[in-house]
């Protein structure tokens, strides 16, 4: 990264909320309730926006992110029947390891159609396509995915999802490689603590200040 950490680093919030048209995130979460604030300040963003929401999740994972969301009273039930938020799950798109940068291109440029063609303002992208290729060691699949997703991701906001849990000592090195294909990083740190900083050569923060929790807000449970 270029320049020192106090220089780049932002509030997480400051990076969610104002996630541009073409901004990637790489983001790698833990289960604080700081980390569902990003995905569900995220989800109102599209929502805003009037973007159409693609999540990239397991049913299993679907479910309990969506209770804790509607806990926090965000209609997911009415965005899905409204048909402002699609669930896909990672399994069913990746039917071929070796066609699997391939098959996400093909996802997401159908999106991209449904979206203009439904008068959708934009799109945006948020789950865990390459995560479970970087779980089972499968670095270069997991490269190729996000090579794709960054490629043909168009206008579209993205958010890609990691679990922090597995960003241990021997895959710290091949988490990095994963940086470039990135506008930003978005780091659990801790219990209420996120570091958020630009990827060198990707858009820098309007506003600069400390990574931190967003207030009692997003007190972890």
């Amino acid at each position: 990264m270029a320049g020192s950490i106090a220089e780049n680093q932002l509030e997480w919030w400051t990076l969610v909320d104002g996630l541009r048209a073409g901004d990637h995130v790489l983001f790698w979460r833990d289960a604080s309730r700081t980390s569902l604030a990003v995905l569900e300040d995220f989800l109102r963003g599209a929502r805003a926006r009037n973007d159409l929401a693609a999540v990239f999740l397991s049913e299993a994972d679907w479910h309990r992110l969506a209770e804790r969301l509607r806990e926090d009273r965000v209609s997911v039930d009415r965005l899905q029947a409204q048909g402002h938020l699609i669930l896909i799950s990672p399994t069913t798109l990746l039917t071929d390891a070796d066609r699997s940068a391939e098959q996400v291109a093909e996802v997401l440029e159908e999106l991209a159609a449904s979206a203009r063609k439904k008068g959708y303002s934009g799109l945006s992208l948020v789950g865990s396509i390459a995560g479970p290729a970087f779980v089972r060691g499968e670095q270069a699949v997991a490269e190729a995915i996000e090579a794709a997703v960054h490629a043909r991701r168009g206008q579209a906001r993205t958010l890609c999802l990691y679990d922090s849990l597995d960003l241990y000592p021997l895959r710290v090195r091949d988490a990095y490689e994963l940086i470039r294909f990135h506008t930003h990083t978005l780091t659990a740190l801790g219990p209420g603590q996120l570091h958020a900083e630009p990827v060198e050569g990707g858009r820098k923060p309007a506003v600069k200040g400390v990574a931190a929790s967003r207030s009692t807000a997003t007190a972890d449970a």
